[in-house]
C-alpha cells in the first residue's frame, strides 16, 4: 500500500470506466446502535460512580470519527490505460497491471458470510473489498490472492476488465 491514494490525484476517466459503490448505510446504522449502547452504559457507569465525566468526551470523539469514517468509505474501480485501479476509500488501495490479470467474473457477495464484514478483508483465500451485499466482480490476479470488490453493474465491469485486460489495456 502506497503513502496516498493514487486514484485521489487521478484525472477524471471517461463515462463508464469510473465505478464507486458507497457504503451499504445498515452498517452506519449498526454502528451507531452499537456505539450509543456503549455511550448509555459507560455514563450510567460514571454517574453510579461519581466519577469524572471527561471519560464521555473520549467516548463521543470516538463515535464521532467511526461514524464519520464509515460515512466516507466506497469501493472505487477505476479502469485506466495501462491498469486496473481499485480502492476501499480511505483505508486501502490497489492496482493491477491488465497483463497481470487472469480473469474477471460478476459474483453475488454476501460480506457478512463470505468474508466476515464490509470493508477490506483477506479471508479464504481472497483479498475482498465489500461495500454492500449483492453484486461484486471476481479478479483472478496471476501470482496473487484473488481480488472481490462491490460493483453497481458486476457483469459489465466484468466486460469491460476482460476486454482490456485481453486487449493490452485499451
Amino acid at each position: 500500500m502506497a503513502d496516498r491514494d493514487p486514484l485521489a490525484a487521478a484525472p477524471d476517466a471517461a463515462a463508464g470506466t469510473r465505478h464507486v459503490v458507497p457504503v451499504d448505510r445498515r452498517l452506519l446504522i449498526l454502528v451507531l446502535c452499537l456505539e450509543m449502547g456503549t455511550v448509555v452504559m459507560v455514563t450510567a457507569l460514571l454517574l453510579a460512580k461519581g466519577g469524572p465525566l471527561w471519560p464521555l468526551a473520549v467516548v463521543y470523539a470516538s463515535i464521532l470519527a467511526s461514524v464519520l469514517l464509515i460515512a466516507s468509505m466506497k469501493a472505487v474501480v477505476r479502469l485506466d490505460d495501462d491498469r486496473l485501479r481499485v480502492s476501499f476509500r480511505p483505508i486501502y488501495w490497489t492496482s493491477v497491471r491488465w497483463s497481470d490479470i487472469a480473469d474477471a467474473e460478476p459474483i453475488t457477495a454476501e460480506p457478512l458470510r463470505d468474508a466476515g464484514g464490509w470493508g477490506p478483508k483477506l479471508r479464504k483465500g481472497q483479498t475482498w473489498l465489500l461495500a454492500r451485499e449483492g453484486p461484486a466482480v471476481r479478479i483472478t490476479r496471476a501470482g496473487k490472492r484473488p481480488l472481490v470488490v462491490s460493483a453497481p453493474d458486476a457483469e459489465a465491469l466484468a466486460v469491460a476488465i476482460l476486454e482490456r485486460a485481453v486487449g493490452g489495456g485499451r
